[in-house]
């Protein structure tokens, strides 16, 4: 896994999740999860995953393998794919970081949302809410037309 970066500004770090773990602990915890790990493959699983609302937010799937988490939202009119990777680095006490343009647009076939566009939003620094290194797609409604856009197609 790769270098991590130090915290920035309002993110909130493992060290404040668990603030009275100490650092021998949060290595016990970091081999349970790697241990966890595993327990999976590289394909995809469907968890069980308790329908739950928000207010406009619906958790509807969720899914795991052995280096990510994904949760399905509907979120008003949005799908909205949350993912995150299952490691925790116990040096800097964060969530492992790094996740690419190809895993994402893998695990979105994965998940059953490669035929649909989405689009990932990185919000005015007032909107900002950096809670754990989670990346999250909006999956477009099927309707939708943004050719002006995409602009490109396929060579």
């Amino acid at each position: 896994m790769g270098k991590e970066s130090q915290p920035e500004k309002g993110e909130i770090t493992v060290s404040e999740l668990f603030p009275n773990i100490s650092r021998k602990e949060l290595k016990f915890v970091a081999r349970d999860i790697e241990k966890e790990n595993r327990n999976y493959g590289d394909n995809f699983v469907e968890m069980k995953a308790e329908v739950r609302s928000n207010g406009s937010t619906t958790l509807i799937s969720a899914f795991r393998n052995r280096h990510y988490l994904v949760q399905v939202y509907r979120q008003d009119c949005w799908i909205r794919i949350s993912v995150n990777r299952t490691g925790l680095n116990p040096e800097n006490r964060r969530w492992f970081d790094g996740i690419s343009w190809d895993a994402l647009m893998k695990i979105k076939k994965a998940v059953g949302y490669g035929d649909r566009d989405a689009i990932e939003i990185y919000p005015s620094d007032q909107k900002v809410i950096n809670v754990a290194n989670i990346r999250h797609l909006f999956i477009l409604p099927k309707d939708h037309n943004m050719d002006c856009i995409w602009g490109w197609e396929k060579a």
